[in-house]
C-alpha cells in the first residue's frame, strides 16, 4: 500500500507473486537436472562395475527362477553370459526368451540395506551360435575379463553364448530417485514423478 498525500493507493501485487513463481520453477529446475546429471554418472559408473548379474527366468511349470551368471557388455549394449545347458536358467531361456536382470550395489558399499542401487532390466535373450561371427570376439571378451576358466567352457559343447537385450528398465539411486531407461539405446534417464509414479512423459 502506497500513501499519496492522505489517499492510500494499493500497489499490485501479482508482479511479486509471479516472479516469486519463476524463480521457485527455475531453482526446482536446476535441481532435478542436477539430480538427472548425478544419476547418469551413477549409471556409467554402476556399469562399469559389472562383473555379474541376478537372472530372473520362467520355468516350464510357469514359475520364476532367480539365478545368476557372470556377464559382459557386447559394442550395442546387450548383456552377454556364457552358460550351460545343465543349468535351469539355460532351458529356460531357450523355452521363454523373455526374461529380467537385476544389476545392484554391492551391501557392503550400501549406506542403506532399502535403497541400494539397483539397475532392472527387461531383456530378450537371444542365443549366439558358435558359426555366428559374434561368437568368437565374444568368447574373446569373455576370456580377458574372466581369464583362462573360459577356454575350459568353449571346450564343452554344452556352454552357450547368450545376449541378453534389454527393452525396458529402471535405475534406482536413494529414496524418491528413481528413473526410467529412456532412449533408442534405453541409453538416457527420465525421473520418475512421485506423484503420478510414472515418468513424466508417461502420465
Amino acid at each position: 500500500m502506497l500513501i499519496l498525500g492522505s489517499i492510500p493507493i494499493p500497489i499490485p501485487t501479482n508482479t511479486n507473486r509471479t516472479t516469486n513463481q519463476r524463480t521457485n520453477q527455475m531453482k526446482g529446475d536446476t535441481e532435478k537436472q542436477q539430480l538427472l546429471d548425478q544419476a547418469r554418472a551413477l549409471l556409467a559408473s554402476h556399469l562399469a562395475q559389472v562383473n555379474s548379474l541376478m537372472l530372473a527366468t520362467l520355468c516350464a511349470d510357469g514359475l520364476p527362477l532367480a539365478s545368476y551368471a557372470p556377464c559382459i557388455r557386447d559394442a550395442d549394449g546387450a548383456f552377454c553370459v556364457f552358460i550351460s545347458d545343465l543349468s535351469e536358467h539355460t532351458r529356460n531361456l531357450g523355452r521363454t526368451p523373455k526374461a529380467s536382470i537385476l544389476l545392484i550395489e554391492d551391501e557392503r558399499d550400501a549406506r542403506e540395506p532399502f535403497a541400494r542401487r539397483r539397475l532392472t532390466l527387461r531383456v530378450d535373450a537371444e542365443f549366439v551360435p558358435p558359426e555366428d561371427d559374434r561368437w568368437v570376439e565374444l568368447a574373446n571378451n569373455f576370456q580377458r575379463k574372466f581369464g583362462k576358466i573360459i577356454e575350459l567352457f568353449q571346450e564343452f559343447s554344452d556352454f552357450r553364448l547368450v545376449r541378453l537385450v534389454p527393452s525396458a528398465g529402471s535405475f534406482v539411486i536413494g529414496f524418491g530417485q528413481a528413473f526410467d531407461l529412456a532412449g533408442e539405446r534405453l541409453d538416457d534417464l527420465v525421473h520418475i514423478d512421485a506423484d503420478s509414479g510414472q515418468a513424466p512423459d508417461q502420465r
